[in-house]
């Protein structure tokens, strides 16, 4: 395979229109472009995005880069992954910034797949040694909160996902539809709409009655579409944590841990949810291992818990906290680290959710992640271009010789 002869770099924008960087990697003729998103609700155990002075302190790294990484083979992810770390020299990637990293990282995969004339995932699945192609089930947002949203519920995401779609475009159109009712609902209510940076609806509402309400479009767009959808939301809870209870100023309540406990798995049970993100604050795995247990067939899964970063997982799995994991390469800087991350949940059978950022570019690689590393969900929004570009790819890519992956 060629050998990598330039790589360009240029800061351009997300969807918040916040600065973020772009690489170009040149291997011969196969070129590989990839550029990086951004989170607003960040894990203090994530690698920093950026240094001090943003996108443009991280820019300024771009000749070292380049000089580093140049005659190298793309197809060795992880020798160009730990270059890239070497010369960064810190252990959160302060110094080039994690979404430099990340970029070039997937600009090298993405060389070496055109180099190999076969699509990115399934280079990414030789790499991550994923024996069996899945679609994932797309987990959309329907009603925003928390930190994305400060004028809705106290939660941050309530969500839903397609539990019986046959193929890709029937999933697709299943969380469209449903995002659809949850409009109409709201809108016959009367209450304030708006919606958040991901394109979830946001109206001032008590989190039972967003999930009331949610549940009520779920039934609604099941008459319509045919289509069995599972409920879930995103607590953030660390959001809601300070540093004694957990208040909640939409629904006027301050809760102890023990209190966070038994509401969230009344919740599971009372709405039937099969997905619980980050329902404790990031710190709390204990209190994690108590809902996991609690919580039956429900996914538990951890995002500010787990960070994709294995050592945070191997503390989750030693105390039973969570059975699922988020999975962002941005919060990690490499493909190869995120790589790690996979087949450690798969040998503990954590199910793994490759995630978009709020802050996204309509680079669809994130379709590509969840199909090569077997993630049978992909978490994305239904709404902005840059959300609907990842569901667009995986119906690209879908030939039907492959099958839906089973949710729980």
């Amino acid at each position: 395979m060629a050998k990598i002869t330039a790589i360009a770099f240029r800061k351009i924008y997300d969807s918040r229109a916040n600065h973020t960087v772009e690489a170009e990697l040149c291997a011969g003729s196969a070129v590989g472009r990839a550029s990086s998103p951004s989170g607003a609700s960040v894990g203090k155990n994530e690698v920093m995005a950026f240094p001090k002075g943003g996108a443009d302190a991280s820019l300024a790294w771009g000749k070292k880069i380049e000089a580093k990484l140049k005659g190298m083979d793309p197809a060795k992810q992880e020798q160009i992954d730990n270059a890239l770390k070497a010369l960064d020299g810190t252990p959160n990637f302060s110094g080039m910034g994690g979404n430099m990293a990340l970029a070039v990282s997937i600009a090298a995969a993405k060389a070496a797949s055109v180099a190999e004339g076969v699509p990115l995932y399934r280079h990414l699945a030789d790499l991550a040694g994923t024996k069996k192609i899945e679609w994932p089930a797309p987990v959309s947002k329907m009603i925003g909160g928390g930190w994305h949203a400060i004028n809705g519920p106290d939660f941050q995401e309530f969500l839903a996902a397609p539990l019986n779609a046959k193929d890709m475009f029937e999933a697709v159109e299943a969380n469209a539809e449903l995002h659809r009712q949850v409009s109409a609902i709201l809108a016959k209510s009367g209450a304030p709409l708006g919606r958040d940076d991901e394109g979830g609806w946001v109206a001032p509402l008590k989190s039972v009655v967003a999930l009331d309400i949610l549940q009520e479009a779920a039934e609604k767009a099941r008459s319509e579409t045919g289509i069995r959808f599972g409920l879930g939301m995103d607590c953030a809870a660390s959001g809601l944590w300070n540093g004694r209870a957990y208040v909640y100023k939409r629904d006027m309540e301050e809760f102890t841990i023990r209190q966070q406990i038994d509401f969230i798995v009344s919740l599971i049970k009372s709405h039937k949810l099969f997905f619980v993100e980050d329902p404790m604050q990031e710190e709390e795995f204990g209190a994690m291992a108590v809902i996991t247990k609690k919580a039956g067939r429900c996914l538990v899964v951890g995002d500010d818990l787990f960070t994709t970063n294995v050592k945070r997982l191997e503390t989750g799995v030693k105390r039973g906290a969570g059975n699922a994991c988020i999975v962002k390469a941005n919060q990690v800087g490499t493909l190869s680290a995120t790589i790690e991350t996979v087949k450690y949940l798969r040998k503990h059978s954590y199910a793994p959710v490759a995630s978009h950022r709020s802050g996204e570019t309509c680079d669809p690689w994130l379709a590509h992640v969840a199909l090569g590393l077997g993630c049978p969900l992909i978490k994305v929004g239904i709404s902005g271009g840059e959300r609907m570009n990842k569901l667009d790819e995986l119906c690209r890519l879908w030939g039907g010789r492959s099958r839906m992956a089973k949710v729980v």
